[in-house]
């Protein structure tokens, strides 16, 4: 989480830093931890956690998950759902359409492996500018293959931008 000094440097107030550093937060749950039965960690995180004002990148988590035709919503980038189905997979689905648009990991787990991979880019983001498609891979890697890999291109796609940016 950047330190309130950091955030200050770019003449942000006080209320939006605690939005910034908020974002960062997944508040535990109190009374409610237990085993998931079948084992997928999104479903685990959800109820351990409140996630609800995590976002990493244009993905942002729900307070809970919600039934879909294809399994459960469990967050959106930007607005399309992003749904986990039966077996685990992590899929996006278009907000208009209700089509599925891109696959995003073989797993709960790897999608969160995936983010992770994501997060440690964004920390090195002047590393990696100009290489969108090199992390994209890094990220579709640890989602569980190139199957992937077009869900992270539109995450890894801000490396593209000149550093002046």
């Amino acid at each position: 989480m950047p330190s309130r000094t950091e955030l200050e440097e770019y003449g942000l107030d006080d209320d939006e830093i605690a939005d910034i550093q908020a974002s960062f937060e997944a508040v535990p749950r109190v009374g409610v931890h237990g085993t998931n039965a079948q084992g997928h960690e999104i479903e685990s995180l959800l109820r351990d956690y409140d996630c609800s004002r995590v976002e990493v990148g244009p993905v942002r988590l729900l307070p809970s998950t919600i039934e879909h035709p294809e399994g459960v919503v469990f967050g959106h980038c930007e607005a399309d759902p992003l749904v986990m189905s039966d077996d685990g997979s992590i899929d996006l689905f278009d907000h208009a359409s209700g089509e599925r648009s891109l696959a995003c990991a073989r797993t709960s787990e790897r999608f969160l492996d995936a983010l992770a991979a994501f997060l440690r880019i964004q920390a090195a983001r002047d590393d990696w500018r100009g290489r969108p498609a090199a992390a994209a891979a890094q990220c579709a890697a640890a989602a569980g293959g190139d199957t992937y890999r077009a869900f992270y291109g539109i995450l890894t796609g801000f490396l593209d931008q000149n550093k002046e940016s």
